[in-house]
């Protein structure tokens, strides 16, 4: 009887926790148009013209609690609400952020508009342009990257920096695979190593933000790389030239040698000869 009663207990916790499951979806999104999808600029002018949020149920009777929040600067919402027999509400709001209050006794569908501008940043930041949420649950997010040409100069700096380092670390390996000694390979090593540590102070910079002093310590890196590429070219033309030198310098040697036996064959023949002669 008690494992009973202790599973009819759990059976209502459970129904009790998906029924709040279930209501807490009362409202979705359904459509939108006209949103951004690209990398917006400081200062642009943005505009997203519908989202279209629907009741699940006709149903309902109750009210759903939205809250809207935007990062745009100087914001403008558009909203209506609206339902079958084309009975409507609109308003507009200017606030960041707030609550809507929708009636499913009155109202089925929920049409929002939103218009401002991107935000100041100091470099390459992500932003929610529209959060609709019921709750802690978020059932519309619209966001983009906002950032501006000077960002984008230093980030693109930073990523041909990181590029050209991979470039001097293949140079590098082609050269020990090559069997350049390692003692030619230090200046080589040494400027790798410059160019890793100012790409890393180039991150540390833009986190910071200090785009100018990013930017500066990206082209030093890029540049550092660039020597350890030449260095290490360089040096497997040296070590190539060694070598080609000292097959010609061991040739000649074995060259020299055969002519050297060559002339004592010759001269030990012509004096048998003239032994013979005598």
């Amino acid at each position: 009887m008690r494992r009973l009663i202790a599973f009819g207990i759990i059976f209502l916790l459970v129904l009790a926790i998906g029924s709040q499951g279930a209501l807490a979806q009362k409202i979705k999104e359904v459509s939108r148009s006209a949103v951004p999808t690209e990398d917006l600029f400081v200062g642009e002018k943005v505009h997203i013209d519908v989202v279209v949020l629907k009741e699940v149920s006709s149903d309902l009777t109750d009210r759903t609690t939205l809250n809207l929040s935007t990062s745009l600067i100087d914001p403008i919402w558009d909203i209506k609400m609206e339902n079958a027999s084309s009975w409507a509400y609109q308003d507009t709001k200017r606030n960041w952020e707030f609550n809507l209050e929708f009636d499913h006794s009155v109202y089925d569908t929920l049409t929002i508009g939103l218009s401002g501008t991107a935000p100041e940043v100091g470099k390459k930041e992500y932003y929610h342009l529209m959060q609709i949420s019921i709750g802690d649950e978020a059932i519309t997010e619209i966001s983009a990257y906002v950032t501006t040409d000077e960002i984008n100069k230093v980030l693109a700096s930073i990523d041909r920096a990181e590029e050209r380092i991979m470039i001097a670390k293949d140079d590098i390996k082609s050269a020990e695979d090559a069997g350049v000694p390692a003692a030619m390979l230090e200046a080589s090593k040494g400027f790798l190593n410059s160019a890793e540590g100012s790409w890393g102070r180039a991150k540390v910079l833009y986190e910071v933000p200090d785009m100018g002093a990013s930017k500066q310590a990206a082209e030093d890196s890029y540049g550092e790389a660039t020597r350890a590429s030449d260095s290490a070219r360089a040096a497997i033309e040296t070590y190539e030239g060694q070598l080609e030198s000292n097959t010609l310098i061991k040739y000649g040697i074995i060259a020299g040698i055969l002519i050297l036996l060559l002339i004592v064959l010759v001269i030990t023949l012509k004096k048998k000869a003239w032994d013979r002669l005598g």
